[in-house]
């Protein structure tokens, strides 16, 4: 399973490692959507669980900025 935690502010983006509530989200396997908003998270999520990929690609691959998702 992929987990991705986004926010919904305007500005800024997820950190998991800078407080110890995203240290222990990290911890547990959930990955930064950084600056992306749910609907980028929801499509790049889309694109890459149909791309047929394992799941240690899609983890790799969903914190990479591949088309300027990550702001």
């Amino acid at each position: 399973m992929v987990v991705v935690a986004v926010t919904q502010c305007h500005e800024g983006g997820v950190e998991l490692d800078v407080y110890e509530a995203g240290s222990r989200l990290r911890g547990v396997g959930v990955l930064s959507g950084g600056g992306m908003t749910r609907e980028a998270a929801f499509g790049k999520l889309h694109a890459l669980l149909g791309a047929g990929l394992d799941t240690a690609e899609v983890q790799r691959l969903v914190e990479l900025d591949l088309c300027g998702e990550l702001s």
